[in-house]
């Protein structure tokens, strides 16, 4: 999800992903904007689904890539998955539980370690489940809330590059009639599970393939739709604000609701690198803030939980100024010493 920017430039050897980048750095602002308020960005928890999509078309694509050239292997696979995912998770699991010893009570820092074990273990979307909803009040003193996220796209590693080779031994037209009744069958039984038990349809990884899967059809079938007007983009960039805005912790998501932001990313994946959606995605400073979205999304929660907990006094400006300093310090820091 939020990983190393040189997995985009693996991904190809042309300009087409540099992008990707933008909508990474679009996808961690919005959850960063979120977080320190939801009344800032009240659909800004939707940056999350953003990298889904990306991730669901760039894991898709290294490993056709792979395997089309018959280097493709699983331990490979995860293996290059470990090395860039584990290390930035562990050490910020490890600071946290050192700085929640530090600055919590007993009971919060207890809760805490409980779920950095999860987190540790590739399960934390597990552990949140049964101790709190993603906007419920008690989640917002748990430093490792966020943690959920990156559960979901492990596990959804562990299944998709077995469920590729299983695709890749059909022929084009069993493959499509698949992954058509595939999707619809996931969408309807997603959307069922949004309105009896939503919690679940928030966490669980099954009700989120459907966003990976956004991007992983665009991986198959990419050639096809590329000669799209470039105004494309730039309405899909329209839609996906007017998502970020209007979408809600009231929306029903995931769901049918998730189908337009993630369509919108979709789009943009493929058409971004045109016409005006180019420089505002493509730029230096978008392209910056997308290397280090990896280590942005993982400080950031901790930060804002553990800044508000600390001191509860401090004013809204003195608030989202320390957590904006530190958050940026810190993001900086895991980036250039220790990502790279």
């Amino acid at each position: 999800m939020f990983q190393p920017s040189n997995q985009t430039v693996q991904a190809s050897s042309d300009a087409f992903l540099l992008h990707v980048q933008g909508l990474r750095a679009i996808a961690v602002l919005t959850v960063l904007i979120h977080h320190i308020d939801p009344s800032y960005l009240p659909g800004g928890y939707l940056g999350v689904d953003i990298f889904f999509v990306i991730s669901g078309f760039l894991i898709t694509s290294h490993i056709e890539k792979q395997r089309t050239q018959d280097t493709f292997t699983l331990s490979g696979f995860y293996f290059r998955r470990i090395r860039r995912i584990i290390p930035n998770q562990l050490v910020v699991i490890v600071a946290v539980l050192v700085a929640s010893y530090i600055l919590l009570d007993r009971e919060s820092f207890q809760i805490t370690a409980a779920s950095a074990a999860y987190s540790a273990g590739v399960a934390a979307n597990f552990y949140f489940l049964e101790n709190s909803g993603y906007f419920a009040p008690a989640a917002t003193t748990m430093p490792l809330l966020h943690m959920w996220s990156l559960a979901v796209e492990e596990q959804f590693y562990l299944i998709w590059p077995a469920t590729i080779l299983g695709l890749a031994m059909m022929n084009s037209r069993a493959r499509s009639w698949v992954v058509v009744g595939a999707a619809l069958g996931l969408l309807l039984v997603t959307e069922w599970m949004v309105r009896t038990n939503p919690t679940a349809a928030f966490y669980m990884t099954p009700f989120r393939i459907i966003e990976f899967g956004c991007g992983a059809v665009l991986a198959f079938w990419r050639p096809r739709f590329e000669k799209g007007a470039s105004v494309l983009a730039l309405a899909a960039l329209g839609v996906l604000a007017v998502c970020l805005v209007l979408y809600s912790e009231s929306t029903p998501f995931p769901g049918l609701m998730a189908i337009v932001p993630c369509a919108a990313t979709t789009a943009l994946i493929l058409w971004g690198n045109r016409g005006l959606s180019a420089p505002l995605l493509s730029n230096s400073a978008a392209v910056a803030i997308g290397d280090r979205s990896y280590a942005l999304y993982l400080v950031h929660w901790p930060v804002i939980v553990l800044i508000n907990l600390t001191y509860p006094t401090l004013g809204d400006a003195g608030r989202v100024g320390v957590v904006l300093l530190v958050t940026l310090a810190l993001t900086e820091a895991l980036y250039r010493f220790w990502e790279k």
